[in-house]
């Protein structure tokens, strides 16, 4: 009697369990929440013993403990997702996985699936630390928790959108240390650099997550403008700062559309080993 094919649902399974097992095997995991918590901890600490929250509201100081919370999700979707896809064109043991009877789409969908779930996990823990911060400050009445799950409603967004840029660049290119460099160098530096020289000319760059990114900490603000001008005359620093509804339609793009790009660069590429 033949053996019954295992189905797309338990193939997505595996491949889910098998990348989280990946994360943890490697320690990739643990380093990157690691230095997230370690960090974070550092800043509350220094606030709490010697510095105090400099804020005059929870709001306040939920902006300002945020603020850096889109930078560090940029480097923990690259750190996760820049090599899951290269891993099967770029190592010995991935030509064995393409010729196994699974589809490629329920590979690709599981191991992003594994890693938007690590990185939000580590997201969390810097959203908890901000949340026990204002607590702290200003009482746990004070929180806003309504923004706060806008603002988290934003980052899921974030790190799906980082994340689908992240899998694309590692469907590209079959090196998957070279497949995580570059994810960190355009999603980090690149956008970086762009965004400051679109904001020089005055425009406004929305066509960049990082950009976008911003809304997660700048919603608990009610006093950023959306273009903000510093200085007089020919001497001026112009800066852009998205609303929350655009910020979510620039992330929501991102990961529809370099999601769909992973997956038909995943399904057409051949594995040569």
């Amino acid at each position: 009697m033949a053996q019954p094919v295992v189905g797309d649902g338990e193939q997505f399974f595996v491949a889910l369990r098998r990348q989280l097992q990946f994360y943890l095997r490697t320690w990739r995991f643990a380093g990157l929440l690691a230095f997230t918590l370690a960090v974070s901890l550092i800043v509350l600490v220094l606030e709490v013993a010697v510095f105090g929250s400099g804020a005059k509201t929870a709001s306040d100081y939920l902006a300002g403990f945020y603020g850096e919370l889109a930078v560090d999700a940029i480097l923990v979707a690259a750190l996760l997702g820049g090599d899951a896809i290269s891993m099967d064109f770029g190592s010995p043991t991935g030509y064995y996985m393409l010729v196994q009877p699974v589809r490629r789409w329920v590979l690709l969908l599981g191991r992003y699936l594994a890693a938007f779930l690590a990185a939000f996990a580590i997201g969390l823990v810097y959203v908890a630390l901000g949340v026990f911060g204002a607590a702290y400050f200003f009482g746990v009445g004070a929180v806003p928790f309504a923004t706060l799950g806008l603002s988290v409603g934003l980052m899921i967004l974030f790190l799906l959108g980082a994340l689908s840029a992240a899998f694309s660049f590692s469907a590209l290119i079959r090196s998957p240390a070279v497949g995580m460099i570059v994810s960190v160098l355009v999603l980090f530096l690149g956008f970086s650099i762009v965004d400051g020289v679109f904001e020089l000319a005055d425009i406004e760059p929305w066509f960049s997550i990082q950009y976008a990114g911003q809304a997660i900490s700048e919603v608990f603000s009610s006093t950023i403008s959306h273009r903000v001008v510093l200085g007089v005359g020919r001497i001026r620093v112009i800066t852009y700062h998205p609303y929350p509804a655009e910020a979510a339609a620039i992330m929501l793009g991102y990961f529809v559309l370099f999601l769909a790009l992973a997956l038909l660069v995943y399904d057409r590429k051949e594995s040569q080993g």
